[in-house]
């Protein structure tokens, strides 16, 4: 950015180059004054005949011209200057009307010996006309034997003014070339503010840029124009197109000025925008009238008006804003610095041209030295507001860095606590989930992958002897303990690739996962029970000496398989393990997930879904604000006489990958139904009943139909029906899913988003899906009573339920104290173990019998 001082070195440059030709062109001329007394007292006389009736002898009354600058302001006619000329030697002598905006002059020359000389030129004809090609009038006066008289005839559409100088011929190539440094230096400096507008306007694309240089551009050629530097060298042979020119130049200032105002200001409306309007408007039309026919006169002095006006306004304008801002925007005082040097300079040069005041350098060149200050002020405070503004956005984009920064670690931070343990800040089983294509693609193709699961069996053990905070004390320092262990191993793979570079996940609160990469089976079994006497030494608590009971499940990776997959054979394992009461056992087919046991296992499942051998359990919901029963969650359960209790987690994926999941969400739909019949004929009370759906349940088109269906069959109103699906269930964004859910929505049951907080998509799907309901995942509440930022995020998902107007559901209750943990912040529906577990619907039937005569299930 140019610095103003730069400007301020310029300028002076210029005004003294101004200066010192203006005192030096006037130095070498003599003034028709100072040779009164030789050549005559000038005589002048107002008439328009010609000069021929002006040579015949007339009674005219001739008056003496006390002044050799006959001013005679706006005035139509001519005028006629009479004067005696001595005899002079040499032909050096000219004779000089130092004003160029002259239409017609006559000069003729009458010698006592009857011969004469004549001369007409003028604005009105080609510059080609003028004795000397010169932007100003000069006659020849030397080489003169006899005595003679000099008649000049002079007229105008605009101002007579008639400067009359003597000089010669160095005087005038003096002056010529001290006129043609002022005109450079003015034309250089113009140029330069005009070009460093456009480069400004271009970088910056502002538009009050492009009007300063517009206002630039034409503010210079009406003082060119007006010093009569483009007659002589642009169009010399169109008298007509210069004087229409210098219309145009004027009003086109006077517009551009006030536009150019209007969009520095940012008036867009009142009083002051709708007489610019005006302004503007007698501009445009005054462009048009230029064009026509003796019209300058008139339209000249109305242009003259339109400038002062238009200057006086931009002074109260620019006022007025200043006050607005309370004089604090240095920017306004180059402003109004600029239009008021602009007012000083047209209302100086127009009060010289109509001969009020008398001609000085400093009167003759007003207009062009305010220009120049008035462009430098202007530039001034364009700079200085660009600046400002610069600075302004910068600290605001600063601001917003900032912003965004802490933003962007705020919810870093909150994924983080949503991905990792709160205890070991080690990683969840969603980071391992998500890193883990990562982690097959960094390994040899040909490399040997085994996942370890280590599992705390005794953690409800010592929550029954000793409470949560010891039994968590011994969580936290199993997981520091099997972090120690794995990152001095190299067998041991990273798992959390992105924030913590550890080799543990932390799959629940009881399991920790780790992946080890080509061992030998021996070696690897000598580590496994390595791991397990290091894991499971003794720990000391509160003082007290606690026994670690682990099983450790250990399993294959097969190639292509998914990390699910994976881990869940290493839970079978460890699973097992625990079963047989043994350290650590490494996972076989016969244990549960080898294709042969899977299909037998689906065939099992068939059959007793076909023959009603399945049972649908349900687990209590809590309203915590007066202790009732609010509703109930319809749970799977299985018994098999071979397999005996299989757990809804290791069936129900098989289940889903089959065409079992539509008949399997009827039968439960049913069997909920019949319970929500059951109760209300028992118990003569309601009760919201929530069943569970799957990924390929929301892909099915037909699902709602058969839902409304069995809720009409056993008279079950819809609203107190709540179907639970998760993020997967809109894995992919499948279209099918939508449309169903939206079938649902239009049925009337109400739809809630299980295990929220658990996935990356929940804020979307809230925003795209309109749930009534979201359950709070248990994983949120397992260190709720000892973890602040854990109670925080739970805060939030309450915050954000009651913000949507949706019930908020907190499952994992298992604690008073988390029951009082999630009252405080304002969730009063909870489901959990501390109310009851998953029980028959006979068994539910006598708990809440019970549960009502009692009239709480709160102590």
């Amino acid at each position: 950015m140019l610095k103003a001082k730069t400007f301020v070195y310029y300028l002076a440059t210029l005004l003294f180059v101004a200066m010192f030709w203006s005192y030096n062109s006037s130095v070498h001329f003599s003034s028709m004054e100072d040779a009164s007394d030789e050549w005559g007292a000038p005589l002048y006389l107002y008439d328009s005949a010609s000069v021929e009736d002006i040579k015949r002898p007339r009674s005219d009354n001739w008056k003496t011209l006390n002044d050799n600058t006959a001013r005679f302001g706006y005035r139509d006619g001519s005028v006629w200057l009479k004067f005696e000329l001595p005899p002079i030697k040499g032909d050096d002598q000219f004779l000089l009307l130092d004003y160029p905006l002259l239409d017609h002059v006559t000069v003729l020359r009458s010698f006592s010996d009857g011969t004469s000389k004549r001369w007409e030129t003028g604005d009105s004809k080609a510059f080609s006309s003028r004795y000397l090609p010169s932007e100003k009038f000069l006659f020849p006066i030397g080489s003169a034997k006899y005595q003679s008289e000099l008649l000049i005839g002079v007229s105008s559409q605009g101002t007579l003014k008639i400067p009359l100088f003597i000089t010669d011929r160095r005087g005038e190539v003096q002056r010529a070339i001290y006129a043609n440094l002022l005109i450079g230096s003015y034309v250089g400096y113009m140029l330069l503010m005009l070009i460093t507008s456009l480069i400004i306007s271009v970088t910056t694309t502002e538009k009050r840029f492009v009007l300063c240089a517009i206002y630039v551009a034409f503010i210079g050629l009406l003082n060119l124009q007006l010093s009569g530097f483009l007659f002589q060298w642009v169009w010399p042979d169109m008298p007509r197109i210069n004087g229409i020119f210098t219309l145009i130049v004027i009003y086109l200032s006077a517009f551009f000025q006030l536009a150019f105002v209007e969009s520095y200001l940012s008036y867009s409306k009142g009083f002051f925008r709708k007489l610019s309007k005006i302004f503007k408007w007698l501009c445009a039309t005054a462009l048009f009238l230029a064009l026509l026919p003796n019209s300058y006169s008139l339209l000249s002095q109305l242009g003259v008006v339109l400038l002062i006006i238009a200057c006086i306004l931009s002074v109260i304008l620019t006022f007025i804003n200043m006050r607005k801002t309370k004089h604090t925007e240095v920017s306004l005082n180059y402003f109004l610095c600029a239009w008021v040097v602009m007012l000083i300079g047209i209302v100086t040069s127009t009060l010289g041209v109509i001969g009020i005041l008398p001609p000085t350098s400093v009167v003759n060149n007003a207009s062009a030295m305010s220009s120049v200050l008035a462009v430098f002020f202007l530039l001034s405070a364009l700079f200085d507001r660009y600046n400002q503004e610069h600075k302004e956005k910068f600290a605001l984009t600063i601001k917003s860095l900032k912003a965004s920064e802490e933003r962007a670690k705020a919810e870093r931070h909150l994924v983080f606590q949503a991905t990792h343990d709160s205890l070991s800040d080690l990683p969840k089983k969603d980071v391992l989930f998500n890193n883990w294509p990562r982690i097959i693609n960094d390994i040899p193709k040909d490399a040997s992958l085994t996942a370890v699961i280590v599992h705390f069996e005794g953690y409800y053990d010592q929550v029954l002897a000793f409470g949560h905070q010891v039994a968590d004390e011994m969580i936290k320092q199993l997981h520091f303990r099997a972090m120690k262990y794995a990152q001095n191993k190299r067998n041991f793979l990273v798992l959390d690739l992105d924030w913590t570079l550890k080799k543990v996940v932390v799959l629940d609160s009881h399991d920790l996962c780790l992946i080890s990469m080509e061992l030998d089976p021996v070696i690897e079994s000598r580590m496994i029970k390595e791991m397990h006497q290091t894991l499971s030494d003794t720990m000391i608590v509160n003082g007290l000496s606690l026994e670690v009971d682990l099983t450790i499940g250990v399993c294959r990776y097969r190639t292509g398989d998914v990390v699910q997959n994976l881990i869940r054979r290493s839970q079978v394992a460890s699973k097992e393990a625990s079963e047989r009461r043994i350290d650590s056992l490494r996972y076989s087919d016969k244990m549960g997930l080898d294709p042969e046991y899977s299909g037998r296992l689906l065939m099992k499942f068939k059959k007793a879904l076909e023959n009603d051998l399945l049972q649908v359990w349900f687990q209590p919901q809590i309203n915590t604000d007066n202790g009732s029963l609010r509703g109930a969650e319809a749970l799977l359960r299985w018994h098999d006489i071979e397999y005996g209790w299989i757990s809804p987690e290791l069936i129900i994926p098989f289940v889903e990958q089959s065409s079992l999941i539509g008949p399997l969400t009827d039968y439960v739909t049913r069997k909920s139904c019949e319970f929500v019949e059951e109760y209300e004929r028992q118990l003569n009370s309601q009760i919201q009943i929530a069943i569970n759906l799957s990924a390929r349940n929301l892909e099915d088109e037909k699902l709602a139909h058969r839902i409304g269906a069995i809720l009409v069959e056993y008279n079950v109103p819809e609203n107190h029906v709540t179907l639970e699906v998760t993020e997967t269930a809109f894995l992919g964004d499948s279209p099918q899913s939508k449309t169903t859910f939206a079938q649902l929505d239009a049925l009337g049951v109400n739809i809630a988003l299980d295990d929220f907080g658990t996935g990356y998509s929940s804020l979307s799907y809230l925003h795209e899906l309109s749930f009534s309901e979201i359950k709070i995942d248990k994983s949120f509440l397992a260190d709720l009573e000892h973890n602040q930022r854990s109670l925080s995020l739970v805060k939030v998902a309450i915050n954000l339920g009651k913000e949507l107007n949706m019930h908020v559901v907190a499952e994992g209750v298992e604690t008073k104290l988390i029951e009082a943990k999630l009252k405080s912040i304002g969730c009063s529906i909870c489901q959990g173990f501390y109310y009851g577990k998953p029980m028959s619907k006979e068994l539910f039937l006598e708990w809440a019998f019970a549960f009502n005569n009692n009239g709480s299930i709160i102590e």
